[in-house]
């Protein structure tokens, strides 16, 4: 498909009738997806502003219990409406001090585990570039917080064959399976039979392991890594993983890395998203940069006719609200991103 033709089936995507059906709410399951959440500033960059410094603050002057639920606050009435949240957490959640060799390196304090719990989170992929920022035990250690607290995790592990796992719940009565991959590399960061990693954008594996589950549930969501960063169009890459994804028998793909959105895609039954965007990054919201993104969170509806969805436009600031997504006081901008 040429790019005039992508970007015309795109802007009637956002505003046509697959955008949101009210009427098969109440006999649905409601999914509720962020982008990038990073519990973590860069390591090498320290200043007062920075995400510990202004969680530590919190927890001074307000307590554990402010500090946990400061990051999630605004999100909570889309949560709470929810029967699932799952989000990219691009972390790893560790005391290792392993740290690999890179420009930018994100780990996040064990006891922010918390955070997520509290918001509400339910399950995570780690299936990104930054998992293994403090090598594998970071790995290992992200995966036993999670178990500690009951928030599931795809997409990363000890070997390739873990990171495939997938997740399946059973929600109302409907098996959802879950799926991650990451393309975005270095290549020493994906998971082998003896290496702990991500699993790796590979069609070979990812055709597998869709078909396989496929025989399991009754929804298949795939969450991938992939894109250039600040670029609001996705790649030809992305456009034929996204649409073999689909053909292999996945109902959704949620992308994430680029940091910004990118449009959404009907393609056959299914739907790619293929950036969402930022949601809560610790790595680049300093209040000295000033900066103000732009993202979006999708409520997906499940149901045994169909699959709708609906946008909750999001705004954050470094200024107003640091490291604290809100809602976006002028959604059309973000439906004019969509349709980029």
């Amino acid at each position: 498909m040429k790019r005039r033709e992508f970007l015309k089936s795109m802007a009637s995507m956002v505003a046509g009738p697959f955008f949101y059906n009210p009427e098969s709410e109440n006999k649905s399951v409601k999914i509720t997806f962020g982008g990038d959440v990073c519990l973590s500033s860069p390591q090498r960059k320290p200043n007062h502003d920075n995400f510990e410094s202004v969680m530590e603050n919190l927890k001074n002057k307000e307590g554990n219990q402010i500090m946990y639920s400061y990051c999630f606050n605004e999100m909570q009435d889309i949560f709470n409406d929810s029967d699932l949240v799952m989000v990219n957490l691009e972390c790893p959640i560790t005391e290792s001090k392993d740290l690999l060799p890179k420009k930018f390196n994100f780990k996040a304090n064990p006891d922010y585990v918390n955070i997520l719990k509290i918001a509400g989170i339910d399950i995570v992929t780690l299936a990104n570039n930054h998992i293994m920022d403090f090598s594998s035990k970071g790995v290992e250690d992200t995966t036993d917080l999670l178990d500690s607290v009951g928030i599931g995790y795809v997409g990363a592990g000890t070997n390739l064959e873990r990171a495939r796992i997938p997740k399946i719940l059973n929600i109302k009565g409907f098996d959802f399976g879950f799926l991650g991959y990451s393309r975005i590399g270095p290549s020493s960061i994906f998971a082998s039979s003896s290496r702990a990693g991500t699993a790796n954008l590979d069609e070979k594996i990812y055709c597998e392991d869709i078909i396989e589950l496929r025989k399991q549930v009754d929804f298949l969501i795939v969450n991938v890594h992939w894109g250039v960063e600040r670029d609001f169009y996705p790649a030809d890459y992305q456009k034929h993983h996204g649409r073999n994804f689909i053909d292999y028998g996945a109902d959704v793909v949620i992308g994430h890395h680029p940091h910004v959105v990118q449009p959404i895609e009907k393609y056959k039954d299914g739907l790619i998203f293929y950036s969402l965007g930022n949601f809560m990054f610790g790595g680049n919201s300093t209040r000295s940069l000033n900066s103000i993104t732009e993202t979006f969170t999708p409520t997906l509806s499940f149901s045994s006719q169909d699959i709708n969805y609906r946008i909750s436009p999001i705004r954050i600031t470094s200024h107003e609200k640091p490291y604290q997504p809100f809602e976006h006081n002028n959604p059309e901008r973000i439906t004019k991103l969509l349709s980029v």
